[in-house]
Formats: structure tokens, C-alpha cells, sequence
């Protein structure tokens, strides 16, 4: 585990940060600073079971925060979730600090987006371990979420319980990563170059995706959560329980909602939620 300072070119957790997280994921005695592609692939998998994709403090009025101190004082322990930027921000200085190589790309989203051409709206990760091995990673898109690491080759579908996944390149050469449910046709999730971002070069991005009247993040009040067995995705009222052969869909009372944002999602959020109110 990194014992170095942070700095601006090369941003990891420190070991009091680092302490924090793996005991919200549940992995304190688990993380052992070897930077295996195994303990990735455990790291991985116990973020998204632990800390919930969600966008909530938009609609409590609050900022959604990237300084890394608020990461792990939101994230870890005020035991909320974030969206991409926060979900994969995190990861990345977690991963960092056990010794991992780590590298950000800024994507254009495509999975359920109309647009023809998608602005640079996402973060995600490349990680390489210490035996060289290199895996795209990301912890922060939702509902579609790999559930671990995918291995850094192209035209190689991985099949993983609640859903395929490919890497492929564009006609440009861009990354293009695609998903299925099983048995579903492949769609593409996000595309990206190869050009590696800074933590600051996201800024702007989340204040964008965080205040535009027009971002899905402001419009709609969204979660997801790995649960054993299965998915769960949340929007504006609406439950949504995926596993590999079937999805079932609850419409919520105010009170169901609220029950479930705070048990299901494991959400510690405050006793009186506005958009209850406004139902």
C-alpha cells in the first residue's frame, strides 16, 4: 500500500483513505497491496455491491462532489453512492494506492442515448496489475455495470452472470464497448480514445451532467445495486429486478420508495426526502 504522498500527476488514496474504503466494500483484511488481477477482480465486484450508483444528492440540492476527502467522506462514510464520475474517481484512487497502474478515459455514452453524436460524459478505467495484465474497469455505469474486470483484448466476448461484454475497435480506432443480456443482441454501451484524462479534466463534465435542466441526472432520480443473484435499478418510482433469465418490475408507493432507497440500497439519506413530498 502507497505510503507516498499524492500529488497532482499521480493521485491515489492515502492509507487513512484507503483503511475507510475497504471497510465499507468489506474487504479490510482481504486487500493486499499485491496489485493481482484476482484481488482486482474481488475489488471490483465488492464496490458494486457495496456502494450504490445513484444521483440523489442532485435532488436533495446538493453538489455532487469529486475532491478526493469527499469521495471517501460521501462515498465511504456517509455510506451513499455516486455516478460515474464519483463511483470510478474512487476506484481509481483506491486502486492506485494498492499499486495498480491506473489510466482515465473520457467516453461518449451510447447505451439508450438518441443523440448521433454523445458528448464526453463518462469516466472509466484501464488498470494494469503488477504481472502486467490490463483491464478495463468500470465501477460507475449503472445498471450495466460489468460485474469484474474485463481483460484488456478485442473481439473476445466475456460472458458474466447478468450479462455479456465485448471490447471492440471503431473504424477510427476507438474503444467500443459492447454489452447483452443473455440470449439479447449487442448493443454499445460507451466509445472512447485511448487518450488518458486527469481527475480535473472531469470537472466540468459533472457540473454539466449535475445542473443541465436537460441531463437525464437532473430530470430523473436514479440507483442501481449488485444484489446476490441479481441487479437492482431504480428510477423515478419505478423498481427493477434483473437476473440472467428474468426482470421484473414494481411500480412504487412513496412509502415503498423510500423503504427501498434506504433498505435494499443500503442509502443513509435524510429523514425527509422533497420529491416524496411532491407525490
Amino acid at each position: 500500500m502507497s505510503g507516498v504522498t499524492p500529488t497532482p500527476d499521480h493521485p491515489h488514496a492515502t492509507p487513512d483513505q484507503l483503511r475507510r474504503y475497504l471497510a465499507r466494500v468489506g474487504l479490510a483484511e482481504a486487500a493486499t497491496g499485491d496489485a493481482t488481477a484476482a484481488q482486482l477482480a474481488a475489488l471490483h465486484e465488492a464496490h458494486l455491491r457495496a456502494i450504490p450508483f445513484e444521483n440523489l444528492e442532485i435532488h436533495l440540492g446538493r453538489p455532487m462532489r469529486l475532491e478526493p476527502e469527499a469521495l471517501f467522506a460521501d462515498l465511504a462514510d456517509r455510506r451513499r453512492g455516486g455516478y460515474c464520475f464519483q463511483m470510478n474517481e474512487l476506484f481509481a484512487l483506491v486502486a492506485a494506492a494498492l499499486g495498480y497502474g491506473v489510466e482515465r478515459f473520457a467516453a461518449r455514452v451510447r447505451f439508450g442515448n438518441p443523440m448521433p453524436m454523445p458528448p464526453r460524459s463518462h469516466q472509466c478505467l484501464r488498470i494494469t496489475a503488477a504481472d502486467g495484465s490490463r483491464w478495463f474497469c468500470d465501477v460507475g455505469f449503472g445498471g450495466a455495470s460489468p460485474i469484474r474486470p474485463l481483460p484488456w483484448s478485442f473481439d473476445e466476448p466475456v460472458d458474466q452472470q447478468l450479462a455479456g461484454y465485448v471490447l471492440t475497435r471503431g473504424a477510427a480506432g476507438e474503444v467500443v464497448v459492447r454489452t447483452r443480456l443473455h440470449g439479447g443482441d449487442w448493443q454499445d454501451m460507451i466509445v472512447f480514445t485511448e487518450e488518458v484524462q486527469q481527475p480535473i479534466d472531469f470537472r466540468y463534465a459533472n457540473f454539466a451532467l449535475s445542473h443541465m435542466p436537460d441531463s437525464k441526472f437532473v430530470v430523473s432520480r436514479i440507483a442501481s445495486r449488485l444484489v446476490v443473484g441479481a441487479r437492482l435499478n431504480f428510477q423515478d418510482g419505478v423498481l427493477r429486478r434483473i437476473t440472467a433469465t428474468d426482470v421484473t418490475v414494481e411500480q412504487l408507493t412513496p412509502a415503498a420508495e423510500e423503504h427501498a432507497l434506504r433498505g435494499l440500497f443500503g442509502l443513509e439519506l435524510p429523514d425527509a426526502l422533497p420529491w416524496l413530498a411532491e407525490r
